[in-house]
């Protein structure tokens, strides 16, 4: 039966290659929802057959073991590894605590004298550096408390200076305005005077014009003249009156213009003064970064030291707690009775586990 249909699969497939485009349109070939039909009819017919045979489900189910003995087995490391972290931070423990009571434990052994040895020299360390840490934060906090103070008593300079500073910008402003408004006035007069200038000198060759044109009988000459003669009077009548007003506006400028050069320099000095001020601050910030981060940054190397002295501490801890552990060397009290139950039962759920695996 299963050679049946792919027989058929193949010949719809080869129907399906000569005529694409009807077989996609539905005519003329196998539809494609016919295609995906049969396709999973096949795969259900293989599922079923590899199913039925015995071999094949004795490999199936072996592979499922298999899976699940290396999951559990996965779970069993990890439960171990769990403990065993609990163990070391046990013996830890016990070492610490006897450590603290001055190593009078029950036994002797051989190593307990280097590892004595070795956490007195630590302890001793890790004192030193704890004074040279407390040395750098004091002079680190120094170091702020100073430039803080600098930099208060900077920006309380600065603001007294622009206190200073501002009505005098204020004032220059109005000045600047006022002596704008007067140039711009007397600008607009020159330019009516030029104006009438330039007409007064037109009318003055056009009664030229008139003198020499020959063609022109004497009552007209005269008439023409004494009409353009009206109009140039009119005209130095304005440019009188016009010279009259610009005196005492060019007279009025030299007040703003006295009083703005009283003004600008000292503008110009409370400027400078800030820019002084600012650049101080930012020399002295430049130099208190630059102190900061060396300060940190040896911080951070004593800080670094610090933890693998607390490091080695811990492990000669571990060491110390198995020593302690030793039956020789028990001692007899409630707190360390209490550390040598929990360690047995610790080390008794390993066992149980690794027996699992």
């Amino acid at each position: 039966m299963l050679r049946l249909e792919l027989s058929l699969l193949r010949s719809q497939l080869a129907v399906g290659d000569n005529d694409g485009m009807n077989a996609a349109a539905g005519v003329g070939g196998v539809p494609y929802w016919v295609f995906w039909f049969m396709l999973v009819i096949i795969i259900a017919l293989v599922v079923i057959i590899l199913i039925r045979d015995k071999g094949v489900r004795e490999g199936i189910k072996k592979i499922f073991l298999r899976i699940k003995k290396e999951i559990h087995g996965a779970r069993i490391k990890a439960a171990i590894s769990k403990e065993k972290g609990k163990l070391v931070d046990l013996w830890e423990k016990l070492g610490e605590k006897l450590w603290e009571r001055g190593l009078h434990i029950g036994g002797e052994d051989e190593n307990l004298h280097e590892i004595k040895k070795e956490l007195e020299r630590l302890e001793h360390d890790e004192t030193r550096l704890a004074q040279e840490i407390e040395a750098v934060q004091a002079e680190t906090e120094k170091t702020d408390h100073a430039f803080d103070q600098f930099k208060r008593e900077q920006e309380t300079a600065i603001k007294e200076q622009e206190n200073l500073k501002n009505p005098e910008v204020k004032e220059l402003n109005r000045l600047k305005k006022e002596l704008n408004d007067i140039e711009k006035a007397a600008h607009e007069k020159v330019k009516l005077k030029s104006k009438d200038e330039k007409k007064l000198a037109a009318h003055k060759r056009k009664i030229e014009e008139i003198r020499l044109d020959n063609d022109l009988a004497k009552i007209e000459k005269k008439m023409k003249t004494e009409e353009i003669e009206k109009e140039m009077e009119t005209l130095n009548r304005e440019i009188r009156e016009l010279t009259e007003e610009l005196a005492p506006l060019y007279e009025k400028k030299g007040d703003p213009e006295k009083a703005i050069a009283e003004i600008e320099p000292k503008i110009t000095r409370y400027d400078e003064k800030i820019h002084s001020l600012k650049e101080e601050l930012k020399a002295r910030h430049k130099e208190y970064d630059q102190k900061n981060r060396e300060q940190l940054r040896k911080k951070g190397n004593l800080l670094g030291k610090k933890n693998q002295v607390n490091r080695r501490k811990r492990i000669l801890f571990q060491r110390l707690g198995k020593l302690g552990f030793k039956k020789t060397n028990r001692i007899e009290d409630k707190e360390f009775n209490r550390l040598y139950k929990e360690i047995h039962r610790v080390e008794k759920a390993i066992r149980e586990l690794e027996s699992q695996l």
